[in-house]
């Protein structure tokens, strides 16, 4: 994913300041030539292509922080599995590979 930034621009310094962008190439327009799609500042390029800017930016960065992505392979110790409010727990079967002996 790409930012388009300027530090003279207000709105940019705030975007920066309230997100992290650690897993962006970050562009300064003042500094870098920048494709002709991008127009304004600040402007967001996601993965799928997708333009996102001024307002949408900040809305794509507020979905983007809501969203804790989680793989399901065997090194990804933090998941634990779903819960499911609406079911018994009898009806529910789950099962997890664990990474630590039950002693009793």
């Amino acid at each position: 994913m790409y930012l388009y930034y300027s530090n003279t621009c207000n709105h940019c310094q705030r975007l920066v300041k309230t997100y992290d962008f650690k897993t962006f190439k970050v562009v300064d327009v003042q500094k870098q030539q920048v494709p002709n799609n991008v127009k304004s500042v600040p402007t967001i390029i996601d993965d799928s292509n997708k333009t996102h800017v001024g307002k949408n930016a900040f809305a794509f960065m507020d979905d983007l922080r809501s969203v804790q992505p989680y793989g399901f392979e065997v090194s990804n110790l933090n998941n634990t599995g779903f819960s499911f409010i609406d079911k018994d727990p009898s009806e529910m079967f789950y099962c997890e590979n664990k990474n630590y002996t039950e002693i009793n």
